[in-house]
């Protein structure tokens, strides 16, 4: 009996291929792309389950926080949805309030970025006016604030 002996040079691009095509299996889209087109069901947070700030990346540390903040208040939200009738979207989704939330994070800077930053956000808070759309608008310096900014606006609506 003759035994048919292969280098396993010649397997080595079938093993590139594998692993490849199971890496690609095994992502998953909401970890790497929040702002995809995937269905709003695997944006929604319902809180007592994986919460996205362990999961998701945010664009921001302040987004973050504030992702925090609404699952540790049993408030749930959309992240990065669009806002109705417009190619723009918002930060968060207040599901049970429909509320709209954004966080101006860069509003502060001193240079052309920051002045650049500051007229896309009093664009986007015009959309929202015409839209009639609820707003909460938080900044760099509201972070330490979250449980006053929520309660008072979200007692009110």
């Amino acid at each position: 009996m003759e035994i048919l002996v292969i280098p396993i040079v010649e397997y080595i691009p079938w093993i590139a291929f594998i692993i490849v095509a199971f890496s690609l299996i095994n992502k998953s889209p909401t970890k790497k792309n929040n702002g995809s087109s995937l269905a709003v069901k695997q944006y929604f947070s319902p809180y007592g389950k994986i919460s996205p700030h362990k999961n998701w990346q945010f664009k921001s540390k302040g987004e973050k926080q504030i992702a925090k903040f609404l699952e540790k208040n049993n408030i749930r939200y959309l992240y990065e949805i669009p806002i109705k009738q417009t190619p723009y979207r918002t930060d968060f989704y207040l599901v049970d309030f429909d509320v709209y939330v954004e966080y101006w994070g860069l509003a502060n800077l001193k240079n052309k970025v920051g002045d650049e930053y500051r007229q896309k956000l009093e664009n986007k808070k015009k959309i929202y006016m015409a839209l009639g759309l609820k707003l909460i608008s938080i900044y760099a310096e509201d972070l330490s604030k979250l449980p006053v900014i929520f309660n008072d606006y979200l007692m009110t609506a």
